[in-house]
């Protein structure tokens, strides 16, 4: 039996007859903007989130950046956003010229964690936003505190979290405003786009008013330079049946989520969300974490069960952010967030029987997954052997890039021997990868070696080697012994590049039977198969005698 991800059309269906007659009541009406349906909805919906004021505006992204408006947030001033969310949050800030300032979250609940908060305040910080990641509330208690001994404004963006609680509070009045977002796959979604903001300040819900409508209170007479930002009557009134059965639609997902969490529980390798006292989630998502994140969701995907990715690249490393300099370990506990979240399906319509469906789905994706990569005590070679890396070899990985008689770094990464050592304890825990040093027989470290199973029976490699300090030949052999080990580990295929000016080093592979798969500006793509690994084997054995001897 198949499982979608989530199935709006059946969400939807189950009130499609009164959607029906509101749409039909809109259409009649003659009235489309800012109206009646509209205004019914705002104040419907501050009431459920306890909220003075409700405002509709167009979508989530334009609920954040109103709210920084209506607070004079601009050039020149800096908002604490976290390192791991959808990058709207960041959008708005720069939307409003302001500075995004990534703060990184607490890895088990992937919200922003309020003790890292207070050092990244500058005297040009006027704002936190918390994100309610997934549907679970941020930890606003200490956030609230922070903001009110600093003078800043603590905004929610509520965009997944309609419903959600934090110590018994609502999302939506837990900080001085929040965003929400009603696209179609919210826990509170429209038929179209959608979004409001709540707060219980009247100046900054006049002022968002006003910015909303193109900067106009009086039709056609305009106080500031506004923006067309409204919600319209018909996503008003559609939301306005979908509102009374929120909270029921809320508990259908509690319901399967902990049926989730009960039954995929000591798995060993997948890491289930984590929910603390104080939080009542609405499980917009259900995210769960895997090494080998993208193995498990292609062969979920072959059992019929859909998964998406949220979401698969932080903002700092985004194109969009590009110019703001960060780089690749800036943000370690976010980035490996991105690398292994997987989303399972959740919604109000699916039923105890779907979710033991997707239960058995992903336990046989996961006995399929044997880890490819057995870490090994040693693999030797003739003048050669691997040992598996350790935090202790950081600053010699570091020396590997640095290009001693030009005092040249060659990587583009900053020769940071802190956050290497961060990357090799994260690498111990980790069995999608394996990273070598390569050393003479006497242990001198001469390279590295990295190997890492991206394609199911296929692996990747790359190396670095100070090759004026490795013995005669310790090309070939390091090749054969990366190349006899995979064998044994049971891979079919070799994927890997060499720049394009290395002229030696592709002639080398191609007397191999590796082929051109691609290129890139700098690069050739070469892939090698099974029967072309053994024929090097065969033809290069006075390099590696015995073979790559494999010591687990």
């Amino acid at each position: 039996m198949s499982v979608p991800f989530l199935d709006l059309k059946a969400i939807n269906l189950a009130q499609g007859a009164e959607l029906e007659a509101a749409f039909k009541r809109v259409l009649n009406s003659g009235w489309y903007i800012l109206g009646s349906e509209t205004a019914a909805f705002e104040a419907s919906f501050a009431e459920y989130c306890g909220s003075a004021h409700g405002i509709g505006v167009a979508n989530g992204l334009d609920a954040i950046f109103l709210i920084l408006k209506g607070y004079g947030i601009g050039p020149g001033d800096e908002v604490i956003v976290p390192s791991n969310t959808f990058i709207a949050t960041w959008l708005a800030v720069s939307h409003c010229g302001a500075r995004p300032v990534p703060v990184e979250p607490v890895e088990a609940t992937y919200n922003l964690d309020p003790a890292l908060v207070e050092a990244a305040i500058t005297d040009k910080t006027k704002a936190i936003i918390a994100v309610h990641l997934y549907g679970q509330p941020a930890d606003m208690g200490p956030l609230k505190e922070i903001a009110r001994r600093r003078g800043l404004k603590l905004i929610e963006d509520a965009a997944q979290a309609h419903g959600a609680r934090y110590d018994g509070g609502v999302t939506g009045q837990l900080g001085d405003a929040a965003a929400f977002s009603f696209y179609p796959g919210k826990n509170l979604g429209a038929l179209g786009d959608g979004g409001a903001v709540t707060t219980n300040d009247d100046t900054l819900a006049d002022r968002i008013r006003t910015y909303r409508n193109y900067g106009s209170k009086i039709k056609y007479y305009n106080d500031v330079p506004g923006y067309n930002s409204r919600l319209d009557e018909l996503q008003a009134a559609l939301l306005a049946v979908k509102l009374p059965a929120l909270d029921a639609q809320n508990q259908q997902r509690r319901a399967i989520a902990a049926y989730y969490s009960q039954h995929l529980a000591g798995i060993e390798g997948l890491t289930l969300p984590v929910v603390p006292s104080w939080a009542e989630p609405v499980w917009h998502l259900y995210v769960v974490r895997h090494a080998q994140r993208d193995r498990l969701a292609k062969k979920l995907t072959e059992k019929q069960i859909g998964t998406i990715v949220h979401y698969p690249v932080a903002p700092h490393l985004q194109p969009a952010y590009a110019d703001m300099g960060y780089k690749e370990g800036d943000f370690p506990i976010a980035e490996a967030i991105h690398r292994e979240v997987l989303s399972l399906p959740v919604s109000p319509v699916m039923t105890l029987e779907d979710a033991a469906e997707v239960v058995a789905a992903v336990k046989a994706a996961l006995a399929e997954l044997q880890p490819r990569f057995r870490k090994p005590q040693s693999v030797r070679g003739k003048q050669l052997m691997f040992r598996d890396a350790t935090v202790g070899d950081a600053e010699f990985i570091l020396s590997l890039r640095t290009d001693e008689k030009k005092g040249r770094y060659l990587s583009a990464t900053s020769p940071d021997v802190a956050k290497q050592k961060e990357w090799l304890q994260r690498y111990a825990q980790d069995d999608s990868q394996i990273y070598f040093i390569i050393c003479t027989l006497d242990g001198k470290p001469v390279g590295t070696v990295r190997l890492y199973d991206q394609r199911g029976d296929s692996f990747c490699w790359g190396s670095w080697i100070k090759s004026d300090e490795a013995p005669s030949g310790f090309g070939v052999e390091s090749a054969l012994m990366i190349y006899d080990f995979a064998l044994q580990l049971g891979f079919q295929r070799s994927h890997f590049d060499v720049r394009k000016g290395n002229t030696s080093v592709h002639q080398f592979h191609e007397r191999f039977g590796a082929v051109v798969t691609g290129q890139s500006d700098i690069d050739n793509f070469y892939d090698m198969s099974n029967a072309a690994i053994r024929g090097a084997l065969r033809q290069y054995r006075k390099y590696l005698p015995d073979g790559a001897v494999v010591t687990f």
